[in-house]
């Protein structure tokens, strides 16, 4: 959905630019809409998204950094904090959908 890549950061799997535009936030929430993506989202990925809200929404910042913690795309890259290859996300998580 987006061209960046992931990279394998200590605390999970990082796109360095977000990092860097939102972490002035800290631990707080984002308190201003800097960017609306809407526009940009065909109805299937607005679908899509809504869908990841509805279940990973409930979480906390830090549970989802475990949960990622567990997950073999991290895990595969945390000792060398490199770069996570689309193909790895795309084959780890057709195991994960139903």
């Amino acid at each position: 959905m987006f061209p960046e890549k992931l990279w394998a950061w200590t605390h999970g799997p990082v796109v360095p630019d977000v990092y860097h535009e939102y972490k002035k936030y800290g631990r707080g929430p984002i308190t201003e809409l800097e960017y609306d993506p809407t526009p940009k989202l065909d109805e299937d990925q607005t679908e899509l998204l809504n869908e990841v809200w509805s279940v990973l929404g409930q979480f906390s910042a830090w549970k989802l950094r475990d949960m990622s913690h567990n997950e073999k795309p991290w895990l595969d890259h945390e000792k060398d904090a490199s770069m996570i290859e689309d193909e790895e996300l795309s084959a780890y998580f057709k195991t994960r959908v139903k």
